[in-house]
């Protein structure tokens, strides 16, 4: 559960990464003299890898915390 909730939010981080340059250029292109200058730090997209992957880790932490407490016969009758 932790693993998939990891790899969800990498995935959306990482698309949403790639996203971000040509939003860029297209802000750079439409509004010139409100943005003649826009760069992406090295920083930031760290920055927003890592609030991905924190988001992650938070949204699974909690079912894969009571999927570890349940007995596994329970997980198994259990449906939801």
């Amino acid at each position: 559960m932790l693993g998939e909730a990891l790899v969800i939010s990498l995935s959306g981080g990482v698309l949403g990464l790639l996203l971000t340059f040509p939003i860029v250029k297209g802000f750079a292109k439409a509004l010139p003299t409100f943005f003649p200058v826009i760069n992406v730090a090295p920083l930031t997209m760290a920055l927003g890898i890592g609030a991905a992957l924190l988001a992650g880790l938070a949204a699974g932490a909690i079912p894969a915390n009571r999927v570890m407490r349940m007995p596994i016969v329970v997980g198994l009758r259990t449906v939801g």
